[in-house]
């Protein structure tokens, strides 16, 4: 998560906050979580979500939201 943090240039940033979810969740939580959400990065795209997803492919797309 730090490596993500630098890469994207994030460290000094106060009005992005990121959450990094291990393991599984209920699906009422998911939903809360997600509903606050305007990014999701993961290993793997996700399939029908409202929020754009980014994978280490694509990385930049996610730098150039934040920026």
């Amino acid at each position: 998560m730090r490596a993500l943090v630098e890469r994207c240039g994030l460290g000094e940033r106060e009005d992005i906050h990121l959450v990094a979810v291990l393991g599984e969740l209920h699906a009422s939580q998911r939903r809360r979580m997600l509903a606050g959400t305007h990014a999701f990065y993961g290993r793997e795209t996700r399939e029908g979500g409202d929020v754009p997803t980014f994978t280490p492919a694509s990385l930049s797309g996610l730098c150039a939201l934040a920026a």
